[in-house]
């Protein structure tokens, strides 16, 4: 089984200039388009994860790390959000305005199952972030990778100042 094939910018290996314009080529004729990404799915579950995806959708495309392929994980991602909100809601509405008072069993019961798909929820969101751009890491690292382009042209046209 082969390796996952890097991106030009990540590659750390000294490459010959035609093996560096093959690879630069291949990255080219992949791009994918964004046409998709217009309009939230028809399967989001509710208005809070629709205007998550705008939300989301907006700054994505201004940092150019979005493109139709990411549809689903999005959508997953504004849907895990809005069940994340509805969760936070009910367990609001399940505390008495006066911590102090004890739940019934019945009310511990659901107060713990709640925090548990909470947290379920949130992990689901954080996996599904990774793979989006929407953590920083994965956002500093597609911004490393644009600033080594940059680098790359400013020394192919001055030289190594």
């Amino acid at each position: 089984m082969s390796r996952n094939r890097k991106p030009l910018a990540e590659q750390k290996g000294h490459l010959t200039r035609e093996q560096q314009d093959n690879i630069a080529a291949t990255e080219d004729a992949s791009a994918i388009n964004d046409d998709q990404l217009k309009s939230a799915p028809r399967w989001l579950t509710d208005e809070p994860a629709r205007v998550e995806w705008h939300r989301v959708i907006k700054e994505l495309k201004k940092a150019g790390l979005i493109c139709n392929l990411d549809r689903n994980n999005l959508g997953m991602y504004c849907n895990c959000f809005s069940d994340y909100l509805r969760v936070c809601r009910q367990l609001q509405d399940l505390l008495p305005d006066d911590k102090r008072v004890l739940l019934s069993a019945e009310d511990m019961e659901q107060f713990a199952l709640l925090i548990r798909l909470r947290k379920t929820l949130i992990d689901d969101m954080m996996k599904i972030s990774r793979t989006c751009g929407l953590t920083l890491d994965s956002r500093l690292k597609a911004g490393q990778l644009k600033v080594d382009k940059l680098v790359d042209a400013i020394e192919d046209a001055f030289g190594d100042i």
